[in-house]
């Protein structure tokens, strides 16, 4: 891809033509690939959000469909503003030069991720919790699981050691789905930029 933008004229004022063969290359990284990696994410987001509405659903409890709500809540809110990205992904202004489109590209795939870690923050608790209530609340009643000094110590502990590691293996997910995509649209923003 470097070698296609310095064979042109310009680099600050490419043709549609170009533009349009370079976008739909499966060879063309990182612009393909980060797309591609957005779509699968969604996939993701709206297995879960199923399984949390069929598991409010099915729960005969209240307090379980009172800790899962948030839940689902998140992932239809994160579904949808991660959809809205994903299809600004797909729209390409033409009449910009490469500089610009790959800023854009850069911002939304880095807003993405700056949403979804400042989600999963306030998300881990109360999932971890509501797994852990779940689980729980199927051979026991709340009283006692709220009531069991025991259980509750587990609560703790499971929540002090799942919550970073939860928080670091999103990130390292993250930077093994998008890293050198996102490293190699930097290199290539800052070439555009220095010519």
């Amino acid at each position: 891809m470097h070698k296609s933008w310095q064979q042109e004229e310009s680099l600050f004022e490419l043709d549609e033509a170009f533009l349009d063969k370079a976008l739909k290359k499966d060879s063309c990284d990182p612009l393909i690939r980060l797309r591609k990696n957005v779509g699968i994410k969604l996939i993701w987001i709206a297995g879960f959000s199923l399984l949390f509405l069929l598991l409010i659903i099915t729960t005969d409890k209240l307090y379980n469909r009172i800790l899962i709500s948030p839940l689902l809540l998140a992932y239809v809110v994160g579904l949808t503003l991660i959809y809205g990205q994903y299809r600004m992904l797909g729209f390409v202004d033409k009449s910009q030069n490469m500089r610009y489109i790959l800023k854009a590209y850069y911002y939304r795939i880095t807003r993405i991720q700056q949403y979804e870690l400042k989600v999963a923050v306030f998300l881990y608790p109360i999932s971890i919790t509501a797994g852990f209530v779940y689980g729980f609340s199927l051979k026991r009643s709340a009283d006692e699981i709220l009531t069991d000094i025991k259980i509750l110590t587990i609560l703790i502990i499971t929540n002090l050691i799942l919550i970073p590691v939860c928080y670091y293996l999103a990130r390292w997910m993250d930077r093994k789905a998008y890293g050198k995509y996102l490293d190699q649209l930097k290199e290539d923003i800052d070439q555009l930029e220095t010519a």
